[in-house]
């Protein structure tokens, strides 16, 4: 019987549900400022139509669409949560050395 050996662990810190949700919330605030004027151009398209704008507002609807993924991915936000447990890594080894 042959056991490999696993490289050592880091200790890895958990996103709790409060942080992670605030994380979404601060994501998603920057995904509708930054992707305004395409939102400004949906609700323009929309504002005349009702059923029709199903298919009359398409470009610009896709066009919301792409930009807020670009902020909201499942890419993005795990960058994001990275940066973010950097962060409190960084703030909790400076807590502990002063």
């Amino acid at each position: 019987m042959s056991t490999s050996a696993s490289p050592p662990q880091q200790q890895q810190r958990i996103l709790s549900n409060r942080d992670a949700e605030t994380l979404m919330k601060q994501q998603k605030a920057k995904a509708l400022k930054e992707c305004k004027a395409q939102m400004e151009a949906f609700v323009e398209c929309s504002k005349t139509r009702t059923i029709s704008m199903l298919w009359g507002c398409r470009d610009q609807k896709q066009a919301l669409s792409d930009c807020l993924r670009v902020y909201t991915s499942e890419e993005t936000m795990e960058r994001e949560k990275q940066i973010f447990l950097q962060q409190a890594r960084r703030e909790s080894d400076e807590s502990k050395a002063a």
